[in-house]
């Protein structure tokens, strides 16, 4: 869900400023934070008191027990590092796909929204689909060939033309695209919960959330420095390029041979690293 939520969230996000106007997108988006906390605060699950005794170090330890966690798994590593290389990529190529659309391809904004409605529809096709997918191919299968097909999900960006033909085929690519992005990025959120030690999944999920969703701004200003400096269209064309670097740093790593998701036993004692996947 949280792969579907991340792929879908800024397609349709998009399409609400297309219909609504901007400033009634930020009223919808302020009034969806306060249903999220209303929804939030009618929980009323019983839970145990915080037991003082069980902190064993400051919050900075803490941190950097977590990143070492990470760093030193010969599992999860591979698959943080995968996933922070396709969102950097990702968040490169969103930061121009709008301003090319409406300025090159000279988008209104109704197609522009149905555009980024029909490619959330991608992200909700590859989250019906990644579990059937999963137990019939196996994981490491399932997310390679995700992330080979993504770079050529982006030419028909690159290739289109202003008119009808050009939207339907770049619907299609983002549509493909979108059902990719989500199928290996739940796919792998699955393996790094699967194979982390049980105390240090919360850890392991910050520390994950710190390093790949901390490229994000720093891609989108490089996106924007090289769309001044090369244009538009060379810098869409890098940003496809630079989308096979997941696959390849997926391919050199162990997971390649990863042909199941794992189920790792809870083992009392401190954090350790897991062995080496099937």
């Amino acid at each position: 869900m949280a792969s579907l939520a991340d792929s879908a969230g800024a397609q349709l996000g998009g399409a609400v400023v297309a219909l609504l106007g901007a400033a009634h997108a930020v009223s919808l988006d302020v009034a969806s934070y306060l249903v999220c906390a209303l929804l939030l605060g009618s929980i009323r699950a019983p839970e145990p008191a915080p037991d003082p005794s069980a902190r064993k170090g400051s919050l900075r330890a803490e941190i950097a027990e977590g990143i070492r966690y990470v760093l030193r798994h010969p599992t999860i590593r591979p698959l943080l590092l995968t996933g922070t290389a396709f969102t950097a990529a990702f968040a490169f190529l969103t930061t121009l796909w709008t301003v090319y659309l409406l300025r090159e391809l000279h988008y209104t904004a109704g197609t522009l929204g149905s555009l980024l409605s029909v490619a959330a529809l991608g992200g909700v096709a590859g989250a019906l689909a990644v579990r059937r997918l999963v137990d019939r191919y196996g994981p490491a299968r399932v997310m390679l060939t995700a992330l080979a097909i993504i770079p050529f999900t982006e030419l028909p960006l690159l290739l289109a033309a202003p008119g009808l033909t050009g939207q339907v085929t770049i619907a299609a690519g983002m549509f493909v695209q979108l059902a990719c992005a989500t199928v290996q990025g739940s796919t792998q959120r699955s393996i790094r919960q699967a194979m982390c030690t049980p105390g240090m999944q919360g850890r392991m999920l910050a520390t994950g959330q710190w390093v790949t969703y901390g490229t994000r701004p720093l891609a989108a200003l490089l996106a924007g420095a090289s769309g001044t400096w090369l244009g538009l269209w060379n810098t869409l064309a890098l940003g496809t390029a630079a989308l096979v670097l997941p696959f390849l740093v997926l391919l050199a790593s162990t997971i390649r041979t990863l042909h199941h998701v794992p189920v790792v036993t809870p083992s009392p004692g401190p954090p350790h690293v897991e062995g080496e996947p099937a």
